[in-house]
């Protein structure tokens, strides 16, 4: 769990359960990607939980704006997989 801004839990799995529902229902998305970089456990568990599958990992990949050089795993979800899988 993590703390919100108003200082309230937030269970990650569910806001990114959330932010996918608006994607596909209300923006008419396709698919929604995301990604997370190597090392970062936590991020992964809940990518796949939600149900987005791991399409590539980007390796060397330059971040300027950080000033640092990182692995990036890539996910997707599809509407119709997010279809199939209920969430």
């Amino acid at each position: 769990m993590e703390r919100n801004g108003c200082g309230r839990f937030v269970q990650i799995p569910e806001a990114i359960r959330e932010i996918v529902r608006h994607g596909f229902e209300d923006l008419k998305l396709i698919a929604i990607w995301c990604g997370y970089f190597d090392g970062n456990e936590k991020s992964k568990r809940a990518q796949e939980k939600c149900g987005f599958r791991h399409l590539r990992t980007e390796v060397d990949k330059p971040y300027p704006l950080m000033n640092d050089i990182r692995t990036e795993h890539i996910s997707c979800l599809t509407k119709e997989e997010w279809v199939e899988l209920n969430l």
